[in-house]
């Protein structure tokens, strides 16, 4: 079972391997004074009491609205464990502000290139594994959904690729390094097939990002604008579906 956790609805993938038996979107309530992300964990929950899915492996990808990424740059320096979390968190700090309560993890990196990390919210993370405890489901991955898109389809990517994955009203943009993403940014911004070339172009002149074949586009329950030229579709969607459904599947083939 692969979840999509997003503010307004849930998508949910039933999966044999890597195909699509079934999917489907689960409504959200919010709850009056609770975070965003609780009412998406709600209704999982909900979906689950019936026990009909119990010894099942489950996983879930967050949407950007409940992450926070940033790339880490090199530091010459031999930090201890301690000081690599601390200079990890200050990269975080330093985009966002205040990361108490978050999850804070990064990747390792190759040496001399910057390394990407991600936050989530450290309640999310607790309810996750404390809702398929209760449920006696097989708990596996819990990750940001830029990170499931970059994963499924990194092969792809050429160094100085600008890549925009949009979802939830937030677009991730990443620009690749000869050996992984040299930056990362998140903006919130509601977009369309057809504005999203526009803000690409415009960032790319921002990061001054050169010519590296198309601007690469991932933008899950969104149809392609057949009218842009010189940008590269991944996983256009080919009807009209929730985007929350659209980004399980994607998450089953990562």
């Amino acid at each position: 079972m692969t979840f999509a956790l997003c503010a307004g609805d849930v998508g949910v993938a039933l999966a044999g391997g890597t195909r699509v038996l079934d999917a489907k979107s689960l409504p959200v309530t919010a709850r009056e004074g609770a975070a965003p992300w609780e009412g998406a964990l709600d209704a999982v929950d909900t979906w689950l009491g019936d026990g009909k899915r119990k010894r099942r492996r489950a996983r879930a990808t967050v949407s950007a609205a409940f992450t926070r990424l940033c790339c880490v740059p090199w530091t010459d320096r031999r930090l201890s464990p301690e000081q690599d979390g601390a200079w990890v968190r200050l990269q975080l700090e330093q985009a966002f502000g205040d990361m108490d309560g978050w999850t804070v993890q990064a990747e390792l990196g190759r040496y001399g290139q910057p390394r990407l990390a991600c936050a989530l919210p450290a309640d999310l993370v607790s309810r996750w594994h404390a809702i398929c405890r209760a449920r006696r489901l097989s708990c596996a991955s819990l990750v940001p959904y830029a990170v499931v898109a970059w994963n499924r389809w990194r092969r792809l990517a050429r160094p100085g690729q600008l890549w925009a994955i949009a979802e939830t009203d937030r677009v991730v943009w990443s620009l690749r390094g000869p050996t992984g993403w040299d930056s990362v940014g998140m903006a919130s911004q509601r977009v369309s097939a057809d504005v999203l070339p526009r803000l690409a172009e415009r960032e790319q002149r921002l990061r001054g990002a050169g010519a590296a074949g198309p601007i690469v586009f991932h933008a899950p329950g969104l149809m392609a604008s057949s009218s842009t030229e010189g940008v590269q579709w991944l996983c256009a969607s080919l009807d009209l579906e929730p985007m929350s459904v659209a980004m399980a599947r994607t998450a089953v083939g990562a």
